[in-house]
């Protein structure tokens, strides 16, 4: 049982990183058709799509009335997509700069996510109709990044700048275009492919470990469920598509904290108590302000902060499996 496992995980990975290639490359031609922004499809597109594991993971708790790992798993999850997503490609691989047609968005679907978490911590409890207004808060977002994308002019201009030649403009029908979004959405569902593996696979060996199912879900599925998002920013920096990157972090973190967490308060029937979470809170600011800080101050996330970001992430790893017993 072990062995195969530990070949479900490398299966897992594996397909984590072809198909994160795959959605890449797929992403940034659908810009190029479109006219969209790098930042614009992280957030809309592919965040939406690498949440299908913590949307899965929140309907299936919905059912099973096992809410406290859910809501352990989405916010552990939301954690790592900051300082782990972030932080890897920033580290490892180089420098995350915001083009500063995008600047705005940026600055405000982070200034929104930390305020929603805020919201979420400090109330400490969601209910039902709680559940309705993060909902709200989601859409209103949408509408918002979408009609900042509308007012810069300059968006189809500065997104074919930013592509390789192998992505020379060109007039495409409906017919090519139907089927670019089709292998966008078969590549990021082979994304969520992978991450089921890995995570189930996971699970399954965790059960050796000497940690609670709490304590496994805010770090193990936490970490498996930001899986899609790492693997697509790391690839996003290393093609040097930077806004890519930065826009599916940020976009599955406001996608789960209202989105996933509201459907999760409406339809569970029960009151969600955050309150027992609430030990993740001053990891998640303090992530929020490194970011933060990088993109107001210089419009980049350096390999410092990126660094800053991983020991952040080493040090809340170590609180959970070593110090909250």
């Amino acid at each position: 049982m072990i062995y195969s496992d530990i070949v479900l995980l490398v299966v897992g990975l594996g397909l984590l990183w072809w198909a994160g290639e795959l959605t890449v490359k797929y992403a940034l031609e659908m810009a190029h058709m479109f006219g969209f922004s790098m930042l614009f499809m992280g957030f809309i597109v592919i965040s939406v799509s690498t949440g299908l594991p913590e949307l899965a993971i929140a309907i299936a708790s919905i059912y099973t009335g096992v809410h406290s790992l859910s809501v352990g798993a989405i916010l552990g999850s939301n954690f790592s997509d900051i300082a782990l997503v972030l932080g890897a490609p920033a580290f490892f691989i180089q420098t995350l700069c915001i083009g500063a047609e995008e600047y705005k968005e940026s600055v405000f679907i982070l200034g929104l996510s930390a305020a929603v978490m805020a919201f979420v911590f400090l109330w400490g409890e969601l209910h039902w109709w709680s559940g309705i207004l993060l909902i709200l808060v989601y859409i209103g977002a949408l509408i918002t990044v979408w009609q900042l994308r509308r007012i810069r002019d300059a968006a189809h201009s500065y997104v074919e700048k930013e592509l390789k030649p192998e992505y020379e403009p060109h007039e495409a029908g409906w017919s090519y275009k139907l089927w670019i979004i089709i292998k966008l959405l078969l590549s990021a569902l082979v994304v969520w492919l992978g991450s089921h593996l890995s995570v189930s696979s996971t699970v399954r060996l965790a059960e050796f470990l000497p940690w609670s199912i709490e304590t496994l879900g805010e770090t193990i599925m936490a970490i498996g469920t930001s899986l899609p998002e790492l693997a697509i920013a790391i690839i996003a920096a290393r093609r040097k598509q930077y806004s890519l990157a930065i826009g599916t972090s940020f976009g599955s973190v406001l996608e789960q904290g209202t989105l996933i967490l509201g459907i999760l308060a409406l339809f569970s029937g029960n009151t969600i108590v955050i309150a027992n979470f609430r030990h993740i809170a001053p990891f998640m600011f303090i992530a929020f302000a490194i970011v933060g800080y990088g993109i107001i101050r210089r419009e980049k996330i350096n390999r410092k902060e990126g660094g800053a970001l991983l020991t952040l992430y080493i040090v809340f790893l170590a609180y959970e499996f070593f110090y909250k017993v």
